[in-house]
């Protein structure tokens, strides 16, 4: 599956934009860190915002009519649980054919124990900005096309290893 190539970004230029926006992921911190320090009770108002509408009338309705239909049809319910983990666990399989299928470093290939990692170890920052993580991260990778130059297929002792150690792997140590 290959995705087109996106324009470049509108403030740089230099990197692909960032999803349907106009400016790339950099740009996009950085411009918000921007507006954070002209104004400081910017990201209050926006938080207060989100939270009136999150409790606001329409969407209590909206979440009232939710738990009724989920109430009514525990087998629905069921069926949607299934549909989802189906799908889940197909993003994560080809996630799996497109790194590699085995952790970079020690080659561990059960893949209960595998993770993907942030080569640049830049996971920290990037969930900052888009929150995705689990399933959601999986699927923007798919979308992207698998980008190699970021990611990586490493097991949990190795992308733990790697955050204790300051980048390196023990096992790399080890060598």
């Amino acid at each position: 599956m290959t995705t087109p190539e996106r324009p470049p970004c509108s403030r740089c230029g230099e990197r692909p934009r960032y999803q349907n926006r106009s400016i790339c992921l950099e740009c996009l911190t950085a411009e918000r860190r921007e507006r954070y320090a002209k104004d400081p009770e910017y990201r209050k108002r926006s938080l207060a915002y989100h939270k009136d509408y999150r409790t606001g009338d329409a969407y209590a309705d909206q979440r009232e009519r939710r738990r009724e239909r989920r109430a009514s049809d525990p087998e629905v319910m069921a069926q949607r649980r299934e549909r989802v983990n189906r799908e889940a666990r197909s993003i994560w399989l080809e996630i799996l054919a497109a790194y590699g299928g085995k952790c970079a470093c020690c080659g561990e290939s059960t893949e209960q124990f595998l993770t993907i990692d942030h080569v640049n170890r830049d996971g920290a920052a990037e969930r900052k900005v888009v929150w995705r993580t689990g399933t959601k991260l999986y699927r923007e990778l798919r979308r992207r096309g698998f980008p190699q130059d970021g990611y990586q297929l490493l097991c949990y002792n190795c992308n733990c290893g790697r955050e204790r150690n300051n980048g390196v792997c023990p096992h790399q140590m080890c060598r």
